[in-house]
This record gives structure tokens, C-alpha cells and sequence, in this order.
């Protein structure tokens, strides 16, 4: 959801792609979800624009952290005075937790709506005998 809602070519996506190889999270749905997501980002791009303005403008109390944020090298890299890399990366992080729980959700009805018919399917057979995904289930298994 980060990579896909935020600026790609940044610090932070650069964040979000090394703490995905660390936690060791499945690959086919990070990228699944950043191409979901990147295309609700580039839809709702300009609603970024305006919250984040709101917030390095119109929110006086946080201007003294956009001043810290400017002035710390590491942190002035998050380029947090951009106002749609701001806007999109507070929206990231607001919904990440209803996004959490509503993937868990989807993910429950369809192993017990689909679960068994996909895996039922010849093309899901084929993949599963291949020798590619023989070495996919052993590398997950040692990760």
C-alpha cells in the first residue's frame, strides 16, 4: 500500500521496499497491492496536494516540525516539504490499519469461497508441478 500510494523515486519508498525483503513478505501481494494502490494514488493524487498543504500551511502548530524536518539531513531526504509526498505519505499511514484488517477479511472468504476451486484448476495444477515453483516453496521455506 506505501510503495504504491506514495512517490516512487524516494527515500521512503527505498524504505518501504528494504523493510519488505527484511519482514520477508509475500512478494506477489506487495506487489499486487502497490499496483492497487498506485493507481488509487495516481487517481486521488490531488487530494494528496491538499492535505498535505493543509498540513505544512494550515496547521501552525507543526510548523516548528516541518522546520526540523527541513534542517535534519536524514530527514530533509523524505522530502516532507513536498506537499503530495506528505499528503500521501500521512493518507498511507492513516489507513494502513483498516486496509490491514480489511485484507484479513478478504483473504479469510476467499481460502473458503475459492481456496479449493483455484486450486482445483488446471492452470493452478501446471504451476504447482512446475519445477519453478519447487524451488519457490523451498526458498519460502528456508526464509
Amino acid at each position: 500500500m506505501f510503495l504504491g500510494m506514495t512517490p516512487f523515486l524516494s527515500l521512503f519508498s527505498f524504505i518501504i521496499i528494504i523493510i519488505t525483503i527484511i519482514l520477508n513478505v509475500n512478494i506477489s501481494m506487495f506487489i499486487l497491492g502497490s499496483l492497487i494502490f498506485g493507481i488509487i494514488g495516481y487517481i486521488i493524487d490531488p487530494l494528496f496536494h491538499h492535505f498535505g498543504y493543509f498540513l505544512l500551511i494550515d496547521v501552525p502548530a507543526l510548523e516548528s516540525l516541518w522546520i526540523i524536518c527541513t534542517n535534519t539531513p536524514l530527514l530533509s531526504l523524505l522530502r516532507f516539504n513536498n506537499t503530495t509526498n506528505l499528503g500521501s505519505i500521512v493518507t498511507s499511514f492513516t489507513f494502513s490499519i483498516p486496509v490491514y484488517f480489511a485484507t484479513i477479511f478478504l483473504v479469510k472468504k476467499y481460502r473458503t469461497r475459492f481456496g479449493e476451486k483455484v486450486n482445483k484448476l488446471k492452470i493452478t495444477k501446471i504451476i504447482k508441478g512446475s519445477k519453478l515453483y519447487s524451488i519457490y516453496q523451498k526458498i519460502t521455506l528456508v526464509g
